[in-house]
């Protein structure tokens, strides 16, 4: 069986929520691993998926050497480093990302909360922005609207919350937030 094959069927045992069985398969044929960037960008990718963060970030970083031109590797590292609560880190992967691929949406949404967490509401806001203008879901709404309450800007934080009530009719998520802005 030829090593991708392999790695897809880690894959869908992943999908399958066989995460043991799947992280245990990976790790039999890890020796087997190419020095090619993207067996090691998709061998990254597994281990991220699968929750070994150690490994994920070596085989991220090997990947990174020979597609330094790769978007989702620096988003994928900024992932780690953001689950690791390395928030600077996470950021100028996050940033490079974006540099790569200006169309990244989650890469927006992630850089605004790492920046969130580390006290920098303004550029959190001016990217949770950005993020509003791809986003493909809910998400980037409710975050953006979190920020600008915490940024005291009430009244764009409830524009925010209308705004995704008309987009997102059927969801709970703009209730809770309007409340939120007038309790505030």
């Amino acid at each position: 069986m030829k090593i991708i094959d392999i790695l897809n069927e880690v894959m869908e045992l992943g999908r399958s929520n066989k995460k043991a069985e799947a992280l245990a398969k990976l790790n039999v044929i890890e020796d087997q691993l190419a020095a090619e960037p993207n067996i090691q960008k998709f061998a990254g990718l597994l281990y991220q998926r699968l929750g070994d963060d150690d490994k994920s970030l070596h085989y991220l970083t090997l990947a990174k050497k020979g597609l330094p031109n790769d978007a989702e590797i620096y988003f994928s590292i900024g992932c780690h480093y953001t689950d690791n609560s390395q928030q600077m880190e996470a950021i100028d992967y996050f940033l490079k990302a974006i540099e790569l691929d200006s169309a990244l949406p989650t890469a927006y949404e992630y850089c605004a909360r790492a920046y969130e967490i580390v006290g920098d509401l303004d550029n959190a806001l001016k990217l949770a922005e950005k993020a509003c203008a791809f986003a493909q879901n809910i998400f980037p709404f409710i975050n953006l609207g979190r920020i600008q309450i915490r940024s005291s800007d009430l009244t764009a934080a409830a524009e925010t919350f209308e705004r995704v009530d008309e987009l997102y009719p059927d969801e709970i998520l703009p209730d809770i937030g309007r409340k939120r802005v007038q309790a505030l």
